[in-house]
């Protein structure tokens, strides 16, 4: 296995870890801890569908790769927490 065939499949490995994990979390109930933090898990995920894509040289999954960031950042900004004035403090 060559060092590009292993940050494939750890990259692969990854794209999967927090694709799954981000679904499932906000799939959660409203007001589930874990809900919010799907947001995020699912961005952190999103820098490696992007060079994945490009590698392989797919526009058209490029293009929704862009999509799905902004998704996941927009899901985060209006669901992280607030701190104080969430709490009606």
């Amino acid at each position: 296995m060559t060092l590009a065939d292993a940050a494939h499949a750890l990259a692969q490995g990854a794209i999967f870890v927090t694709g799954a994990a981000a679904v499932w979390m906000v799939g959660r109930p409203v007001g589930h801890p874990a809900r919010r933090w799907g947001f995020l898990v699912g961005l952190a995920g999103q820098p490696l569908w992007l060079w994945e894509t490009i590698r392989a040289g797919q526009p058209g999954m490029l293009a929704l790769s862009a999509w799905y960031c902004w998704a996941w950042w927009s899901g985060w900004r209006n669901n992280a927490p607030r701190g104080a004035e969430e709490n009606g403090k």
